[in-house]
């Protein structure tokens, strides 16, 4: 290896530059807020049909069907067949085949998925701009005449049975969704307790769904890199918009929070010892009073990897988890926070304690200047990436579908937030750290091992066992 010549007049020029290399490192600048573009509305402001948030420099598009319908309207007693409608109306058309549709779709550079939520419904597309045409052409044709392949169904019927039969007993992930589900909003419970949910719903209850989602009006939500005239002007070409305005959900009440579980208080599930980590998972709800701005700072305060407070505990000083998972979403006029981590079966109790403990210690003092800016500058460089992505600009066109919120008036919020982060963190722990607010433990682990130590904390523990096919009540 060749070492002198040009390194050595390198470091010649390094030693002898002087005091005028020496200067101070200019303090790095926090990331400004930046403001959205304004969603497009129209063609008619008072019907409108389609919500386009343009950002032109972007190559993809994303574009969904959205109807105001979810499980709740479509499958209130029945919730697989929103799951297998959800699983089988992307995967084939009448005139495509499985093979040749993920052909298509493989050519093409996109990606198209349908979700059924609680209150709404939405057929996604995910394309380049310039194959809009052809993908939106494709979107029609899922959700006018998809394929719903007896094969496909009954593939979907194997799959469920063996992720929820014997198995479900054993696996404390599953466990631990459930009971989130079944005790926050049983219309987001898995559909396992059923006799239905072993064997499937028929073919032709699932093509009496379709046809029922089909046949209502649904809007063109839409962000990227199109505008609202050239989608609306695809959208007619492609037969996806119809004569009668789609309806919109109504807006969040301003009011008090709908209640959750009664709280603060355990649900523990008993699984065989294995002598895997116990899962830890907490939700808490609140009223929704800000978007979901000082939530996402209160988030980055207790659970950024290695630097957040609980992460800092649990992970770092005491080496109980490899991590924490943490997150927040509106669910009509409530916010919920969730928080899972797994932990060794002596830490279960105190790991509840020490998250307890540093919740209730925001809430008392708020957290220190430091943490306050770092968690600030964290959400605008957050907030600003979403919005240089299609996905992102169609969560901003969706959410004023959806929420009845201007991008204009989400930015003043947020930055409303911003301005104050220490005072709205605090804010927000203390709505959550009320004596009576709605906050519901699950761990997922042995009784043999757990019982004693949670018995310890001053919440009511209730426990549950995987029997007969659903979740229930366990007794000695």
């Amino acid at each position: 290896m060749r070492t002198g010549g040009a390194w050595g007049g390198l470091l010649l020029l390094a030693l002898g530059a002087g005091p005028a290399s020496a200067s101070p490192v200019p303090p790095v600048q926090p990331a400004v807020l930046v403001a959205p573009p304004p969603v497009q509305v129209g063609p008619d402001p008072e019907a409108p049909v389609a919500w386009v948030q343009p950002v032109p420099e972007l190559r993809r598009v994303v574009v969904g069907l959205h109807w105001d319908q979810g499980r709740r309207q479509l499958c209130p007693r029945r919730p697989v067949r929103c799951a297998a409608l959800e699983r089988l109306l992307p995967r084939a058309t009448a005139d495509r085949d499985g093979a040749a549709l993920a052909e298509q779709l493989d050519l093409l550079g996109a990606e198209v998925s349908l979700w059924i939520g609680p209150d709404t419904a939405e057929l996604l597309l995910d394309v380049p701009a310039d194959g809009l045409d052809e993908g939106l052409a494709l979107l029609a044709a899922l959700r006018d005449r998809p394929a719903l392949a007896r094969w496909d169904l009954r593939a979907h019927r194997r799959a469920g049975r063996a992720a929820l039969g014997p198995t479900m007993a054993e696996d404390p992930a599953q466990l631990r969704d459930h009971v989130y589900a079944q005790h926050w909003a049983p219309a987001e419970a898995p559909a396992v307790a059923r006799r239905a949910a072993w064997w499937g719903p028929s073919r032709g209850a699932l093509r009496r769904l379709q046809r029922r989602l089909a046949a209502r009006p649904a809007a063109l939500v839409a962000g990227g890199a199109t505008s609202l005239p050239a989608l609306v002007s695809a959208a007619e070409a492609a037969g996806l918009l119809a004569d009668t305005p789609p309806s919109r959900p109504p807006p969040p009440r301003p009011a008090a929070a709908r209640r959750g579980p009664p709280g603060p208080r355990v649900v523990a599930v008993d699984v065989p010892d294995t002598g895997a980590p116990v899962w830890i998972c907490v939700g808490v709800g609140a009223a929704a009073v800000d978007g979901g701005t000082a939530p996402a700072l209160l988030e980055s305060v207790l659970w950024a990897p290695s630097t957040g407070r609980v992460d800092a505990e649990l992970r770092e000083r005491r080496g109980w988890t490899y991590g924490t998972e943490a997150g927040h979403h509106l669910e009509g006029d409530q916010l919920r926070h969730w928080m899972q981590l797994q932990v060794p079966a002596a830490a279960a109790a105190p790991a509840v304690g020490a998250v307890s403990a540093a919740l209730a210690a925001l809430a008392a003092g708020g957290p220190r200047p430091e943490e306050a800016a770092a968690a600030a500058a964290a959400l605008r460089a957050s907030a600003n990436r979403q919005r240089g992505t299609a996905a992102g600009a169609h969560q901003q066109a969706w959410e004023q579908w959806r929420l009845h919120r201007s991008s204009a008036d989400d930015h003043a919020a947020r930055a409303q937030v911003l301005a104050a982060p220490a005072a709205s963190i605090q804010a927000a722990a203390a709505r959550w750290h009320q004596p009576d607010s709605p906050v519901l433990w699950i761990v997922v682990g042995p009784r043999a091992a757990l019982e004693a130590p949670l018995a310890t904390l001053p919440l009511p523990v209730s426990w549950w066992h995987w029997r007969r096919g659903g979740l229930r009540p366990q007794r000695r």
